[in-house]
């Protein structure tokens, strides 16, 4: 996805948990969110539920992806 998004031109930041997230989305204010539901602190259903309850992150776009199977991830 990085790779994808750096060849068109978009500017991409990683964060590699939950919580680095948030407060990467906080300090970035992002155009765009991209979550793996599978994250190694906290599910992504709970980062989005975070990001939610942040009054400048509502407005943006969320797009939640994952490599698990479809069923679990239709569970989640």
């Amino acid at each position: 996805m990085q790779k994808i998004l750096l060849a068109r031109g978009y500017e991409f930041v990683h964060a590699p948990d939950a919580e680095t997230g948030l407060q990467f989305a906080l300090a970035h204010l992002p155009d765009l969110i991209l979550l793996d539901l599978g994250l190694p602190d906290y599910d992504g259903q709970t980062l989005a539920g975070w990001i939610h309850q942040e009054k400048q992150l509502q407005d943006i776009p969320l797009i939640a992806f994952t490599a698990w199977p479809e069923e679990t991830a239709k569970q989640m």
